[in-house]
């Protein structure tokens, strides 16, 4: 509302809000569960790869629950 002066339509209000949420904290609890080592022909890719790519993972998804505990801390 604060960009273009009207209100979003009630699809994207319901996809950002609920939607999307849900889907990417669905993703990344599916990719966790059903982890398997990456294989190219006969060649197991190393555990350090694993770590390295889910920390660059997580670094780039955490300051969406920062961002929502700064909010709420500083609402009340």
């Amino acid at each position: 509302r604060e960009m273009n002066g009207s209100q979003p339509y009630l699809n994207w209000r319901v996809s950002w809000k609920y939607v999307c949420p849900v889907a990417l904290f669905l993703i990344v609890l599916l990719d966790s569960v059903f982890f398997a080592p990456l294989k190219f022909g006969n060649y197991t890719f190393p555990t350090w790869s694993f770590v390295l790519g889910y920390g660059l993972n997580v670094i780039a998804l955490m300051p969406i629950p920062i961002s929502a505990i700064y909010y709420f801390a500083r609402k009340k």
